[in-house]
Order: structure tokens, then sequence, then C-alpha cells
């Protein structure tokens, strides 16, 4: 895996996918949160026929047990990131 180069501030901008022009919006657009990333269920792709969906399951899946076997120092790693939530404390 590559190794990503923090910005100045030793941070990281955490993003995701932008949102289709056909997403739906519920009820409205929020207009303080200008261009909202779509979040599929995840259920609806664990479960999908789809093969265009189950590949992104699968790279989901992928993509977490790579996430997950990272050094907890890392910062990029699932137990730092996770860590923004206040848990685990140590984080």
């Amino acid at each position: 895996m590559g190794e990503a180069i923090p910005p100045e501030d030793g941070t990281y901008s955490i993003k995701g996918l932008p949102r289709p022009p056909e997403a739906m919006r519920f009820p409205e657009e929020i207009p303080y949160v200008k261009g909202l990333s779509v979040r599929k269920e995840i259920s609806s792709l664990a479960n999908s026929d789809d093969p265009k969906e189950r590949k992104q399951w699968t790279l989901f899946v992928l993509g977490l047990e790579r996430f997950k076997s990272m050094p907890v120092y890392d910062k990029l790693s699932y137990f730092q990131i996770a860590g923004v939530h206040g848990y685990p404390e140590a984080a």
C-alpha cells in the first residue's frame, strides 16, 4: 500500500463519493451541507444480485480488512480514525 503524505498540520481529510445527479434527496437539500455524499445501505450491497454492487461489496470487505490490519499507531489506521469518536480513549 502506498504511503499518504500528511499536510502541514499532520491531519488527513476523509471524503465520500460525489453525489450522483439522479440521487434522491430526503426530505430536501440541507442548505449547510452542499454536495453531501451518498452512502449506500450496507445490507443492500451485501445482499445484492447486481454484479456491480457485488463487486462494490467485495471491494468494501477487502478494503476494510486491509484498513483494520494497519498498526494501531498509524494515523490512518482504523483504530486512530475510529478514535475521533472518543473511543478508545487512548487514541
